[in-house]
């Protein structure tokens, strides 16, 4: 599916989240603006964007994003489902009824791609590896602050790596809420989410997780209430403790607490972004963009963890932190020497055309559009 690269790709909104008329850009240069989301889109046009899954894979993510693990069937075609392979634009979003709040890039079906599966994601046929800012919010307002950050704004003294995950989560919580939140009687507002738990359990295989309930069906304050308990019982801490420790330690951007920041900041990690993506486009690399996280063809991380710390430093004023997911294809645990034949092969090529059907039918659809690969 090609796009109008000269249609509206830049929206403003409400508080409300309703589209509003242009506000005055101030020192926004809007023009600029209009012209780097051009560029990064029609490169997005000319590339072929596909993820390395099985048939079943995909219509289990699909599954997943779809909420109902009944509805997708082989049958469906692409746009019917949440993950629409044939949506390969951009377009920034500002909030609050201003160019200096929000601009995040949104759009583009890799961003639905949960993180376990983005491994898989090719770009002209190539594997990928994805590059992310280390603890982006935290950094930026220390550097508004005038302040040294933390080597790792989400570890310290009595809250070890076990607790990462719930730490971030945290931190965001107290950074969106409201200043009547600051009030520790409102706190039961804040809890953690099941991803947390699987994300500890992931790292610390020890940590044993009870059965968990019928989660669709639960009431927001139910899930609350659950996932409080669910802390104070597998990590033997309170979650308030926990809140309590977190803002002292992050005490040099207190102010920040409590104050709905997170429209500056996006505006910034947005501003970092754009300047990422147009640096790659200059070293003729596509960067697909997940808002604090880039994904490129594999050889060009170099390239990449550059124009990410060149970006963070023009923007923000300090050095950036990135880290590279090293997530590779499993490597074959057969290390017996043997001969391959040729009918092994064509027995391989011939179950993975079964099995990965949709993945080539993609490549398929996309090149006899573009007219390669000797399509007539």
């Amino acid at each position: 599916m090609s796009i109008d690269l000269d249609a509206q790709h830049i929206f403003v909104r409400d508080d409300q989240k309703k589209v509003v008329p242009y506000p005055d850009p101030g020192p926004f240069d809007l023009a600029q603006a209009n012209q780097n989301l051009r560029r990064i889109n029609a490169n997005l046009q000319t590339s072929l964007l596909n993820i390395a899954i099985s048939d079943d894979q995909t219509l289990a993510l699909q599954r997943r994003l779809h909420g109902d693990p009944d509805e997708a069937t082989e049958d469906d075609d692409d746009e019917d489902l949440p993950l629409d392979f044939s949506d390969r634009s951009l377009r920034r979003l500002f909030a609050q009824n201003s160019f200096e709040r929000g601009g995040r890039f949104y759009g583009g079906w890799w961003q639905g791609v949960p993180s376990e599966l983005r491994k898989f994601i090719e770009v002209d046929g190539l594997m990928t590896v994805e590059l992310d800012f280390s603890s982006i919010q935290p950094r930026i307002l220390y550097a508004l602050a005038g302040e040294t950050p933390p080597d790792d704004a989400y570890v310290f003294k009595g809250w070890g790596t076990l607790f990462r995950p719930f730490m971030k989560k945290a931190f965001n919580q107290l950074l969106n809420s409201a200043p009547s939140s600051r009030d520790p009687a409102q706190w039961h507002r804040f809890a953690p989410a099941l991803s947390q738990f699987k994300q500890a359990q992931l790292k610390f295989p020890g940590l044993k997780l009870p059965a968990l309930p019928e989660w669709e069906a639960t009431s927001p304050h139910a899930k609350r209430k659950f996932t409080r308990k669910l802390f104070s019982e597998v990590l033997e801490r309170d979650y308030d403790q926990m809140l309590s420790a977190l803002l002292a330690f992050h005490a040099p951007i207190s102010d920040a607490f409590f104050s709905g920041a997170w429209a500056t900041l996006q505006f910034q990690d947005s501003q970092i972004a754009e300047r990422v993506m147009i640096k790659m486009l200059d070293e003729n690399v596509t960067a697909l963009p997940i808002h604090d996280s880039f994904i490129v063809r594999r050889g060009a991380e170099p390239m990449l963890d550059r124009a990410m710390k060149e970006a963070f430093r023009e923007v923000v004023g300090i050095d950036a932190l990135v880290d590279a997911d090293t997530s590779l294809y499993a490597n074959p645990t057969n290390d017996d020497p043997g001969l391959v034949f040729g009918k092994d092969l064509h027995d391989a090529m011939k179950d993975h055309m079964v099995s990965h059907s949709m993945y080539i039918r993609r490549e398929y659809e996309w090149r006899e559009v573009r007219g390669l690969g000797g399509i007539d």
